[in-house]
């Protein structure tokens, strides 16, 4: 176990780690820190500065250790290196307005014996730590519930905000896919119910997809299928488990980037960044977010997983239990300290749980999707009329 969570998880029981294919989330910012953190710890956010004479107030709350040394030596000044374009989009996410459109989606995240769902217990860690870090809860209006997607009585929504450093804004709404954290119930007694959840879910996916700055998926990949909302196609097994999932019409159809495709097509600008924590995300979808990407005026920027992810669904603690809700964290962190890449690849090499490392390969990914290349200007031929 890595040091920077040892001192989060003294005292806790060993549970079994489901492993299955885990984005759309920011940090806040409290009054208290997390066991083992002093805010004199934290460093000063970069990039936009805010004044020397007067410090932020309150310290954000972090959930990683910050990596930066315990001093910092004399170094000679250099020119300032090209931003990349992650380090462009962070900044881009705040130019307009100075807030943070940020989304995010929790998808149907079933275990691998389809007889407990995951999301409801992810959702409510998510939001414990929201609400440690400062975020204070909102009740959506009419207007707001309409701007996001889903209907007046929509009970799987909930919206956050936050003040961060240099009096930014972060907006977090979030949904999940479950009616309740039981497989047999969503199917049977509480069927209507699950659908709406579901659909719910889905329209809201689909919004974020085309107007959200930020954008973030928790849940599975099924295998290559795309993110997923609803109950899975199963099938028997009858060797390990009763029932598992039938992967075959998701390889065949890809239902869920057919439900987003026309969505992320659909803005030229947004979002600037999407995170998709489930499992091997960056080898199912790399290739596709390229096309569908394409057309954007901007590079956009990826974060995804290059491996299985694993957590505990029943550890509220997200620090070295959650690999998918750590990187989301992480990435809600880059919008208070506004990290250079590089600082930000290391945070994520933090997110990972200790005993699922892979040696020389990084669970998660920061890549970009190019802009758009303008067309060259046409010159038509000159056509002179006859005399």
């Amino acid at each position: 176990m890595s040091p920077p969570f040892m001192h989060l998880l003294s005292g806790c029981r060993t549970l079994l780690r489901w492993r299955g294919c885990s984005v759309i989330a920011a940090v806040g910012l409290a009054g208290v820190v997390l066991p083992g953190l002093a805010a004199a710890e934290l460093p000063a956010p970069t990039g936009v500065m805010a004044s020397s004479a007067v410090p932020p107030t309150p310290p954000p709350l972090t959930l990683l250790r910050p990596d930066a040394p315990a001093s910092t030596p004399a170094v000679v000044p250099v020119p300032a290196a090209p931003l990349t374009p992650f380090e462009r989009n962070l900044q881009r996410v705040f130019a307009n307005d100075n807030e943070a459109d940020i989304r995010v989606v929790f998808g149907y995240d079933n275990s691998a014996d389809i007889r407990h769902v995951n999301d409801p217990f992810r959702a409510e860690h998510f939001m414990d730590y929201l609400k440690k870090a400062g975020y204070k809860p909102v009740e959506p209006t009419e207007e707001k519930r309409e701007q996001l997607g889903v209907t007046a009585d929509a009970r799987n929504l909930r919206l956050f905000e936050g003040l961060g450093t240099n009096g930014r804004r972060l907006n977090i709404a979030m949904i999940w896919s479950a009616r309740t954290t039981s497989f047999a119930r969503n199917i049977g007694a509480e069927y209507l119910e699950q659908v709406k959840y579901s659909e719910e879910a889905l329209k809201f996916m689909q919004k974020a997809a085309s107007e959200a700055e930020v954008m973030l998926y928790v849940g599975h990949s099924r295998e290559g299928g795309g993110p997923d909302t609803f109950p899975p196609e199963i099938k028997p097994d009858g060797v390990k488990y009763l029932h598992r999932v039938d992967y075959t019409p998701y390889r065949n159809t890809r239902p869920g980037l057919a439900s987003l495709s026309s969505s992320l097509s659909k803005s030229k600008d947004k979002p600037y960044i999407v995170s998709w924590a489930s499992c091997k995300s960056d080898v199912h979808f790399a290739g596709w977010f390229k096309k569908v990407l394409a057309q954007k005026e901007h590079d956009t920027s990826l974060i995804m997983s290059t491996r299985f992810t694993t957590f505990h669904p029943w550890i509220a603690e997200i620090a070295d239990n959650d690999e998918g809700l750590m990187a989301t964290v992480c990435l809600l962190e880059a919008f208070q300290f506004n990290p250079s890449q590089e600082a930000f690849e290391r945070r994520l090499k933090l997110c990972e749980i200790e005993a699922e490392r892979i040696s020389g390969k990084p669970a998660w990914r920061v890549s970009s999707v190019p802009a758009a290349v303008p067309a060259p200007a046409s010159t038509a031929p000159t056509t002179v009329a006859e005399k």
